[in-house]
């Protein structure tokens, strides 16, 4: 009598033994600036690639998060967007996080080849969008910095 086959198989997705799908993008002060959302915009232009902006709407739903300045651990995040990445060659996050924090993920082996790059602008534009945003918030007239000065 030989062995008997197993009643049934257990199939496991080919997604899942593959390793992570997700890469970072960071930026210093992100803070609404346009002129950085040109970038995942362009990375979403390819159909196999899932760039989210500043993604700030899942997370307090299932990551617990409840401020805008708190931030659920990094590791619980990747987990997150490597299973809601599946279905795509690459899902990335843009902006959510420092370099410094990303760097400390990327510090351990199991997160260790995620890609991250970290976008960095030129000053003098940067304080360009900084006074018309400030100018802008502060409700004053156009042309108006007095309280910037």
């Amino acid at each position: 009598m030989g062995s008997a086959a197993p009643a049934f198989r257990v199939y496991q997705r080919r997604e899942l033994e593959e390793g992570y799908r997700v890469f970072y993008v960071t930026a210093w002060g992100y803070a609404g600036d346009h002129a950085f959302g040109w970038f995942p915009k362009a990375l979403n232009l390819h159909p196999e690639i899932f760039a989210l902006l500043a993604h700030e709407g899942s997370r307090p739903k299932y990551l617990r998060e409840r401020t805008r300045g708190q931030r659920p651990l990094l590791e619980a995040f990747t987990e997150f967007l490597n299973d809601m990445g599946m279905t795509y060659q690459a899902i990335g996050d843009c902006y959510s996080y420092r370099a410094r924090q990303v760097g400390r993920l990327l510090a351990q082996d199991r997160y260790a080849g995620i890609p991250a790059v970290n976008l960095v602008r030129h000053p003098v534009v940067w304080l360009e969008f900084y006074v018309r945003w400030r100018a802008g918030n502060m409700r004053m007239r156009s042309g108006n910095t007095d309280l910037l000065a």
